[in-house]
C-alpha cells in the first residue's frame, strides 16, 4: 500500500476514536462497546475504500495493456493490408501495360 493511504486511514480512526470520545463525554457516559464499534465501522470503511483504489489502478493498468494491444494489432493489420493492396495495384498496373501495348500494336 501507499503511505499516503495508510496516513489518512489511520487520522480517520483516529478522528472517529476522538469524535465518538468526546461526544459521549459531553453527557458523562463514555461507552467503551460503542467507540470499539465506531472504530471498526470507520476501519471497515478506510479498508472498502483502499480495496477501491486499488481495483481502479489494476483496471487502469489493464486498460493500458489492452491500448497497447490494440495498437500493436491495428499496426500488424495496416502492414498486411498493405502487403495486399500493393500486390493488386502492381497486378492491375501489368495489365494496364499490357492492354497499353496491345493498342499500339
Amino acid at each position: 500500500m501507499f503511505l499516503k493511504e495508510i496516513v489518512f486511514f489511520i487520522l480517520m480512526v483516529f478522528s472517529a476514536l476522538m469524535l465518538v470520545y468526546e461526544w459521549l463525554s459531553i453527557y458523562n457516559r463514555i461507552n467503551y462497546k460503542l467507540i470499539l464499534y465506531s472504530i471498526l465501522l470507520v476501519l471497515s470503511t478506510g479498508a472498502l475504500l483502499i480495496t477501491m483504489h486499488l481495483r481502479m489502478i489494476t483496471l487502469r493498468q489493464e486498460l493500458e495493456n489492452t491500448r497497447r494491444l490494440i495498437f500493436v494489432n491495428m499496426n500488424s493489420l495496416e502492414k498486411r493490408i498493405e502487403k495486399t493492396l500493393n500486390h493488386y495495384l502492381k497486378v492491375i498496373e501489368e495489365r494496364i501495360n499490357e492492354f497499353g501495348r496491345r493498342m499500339y500494336r
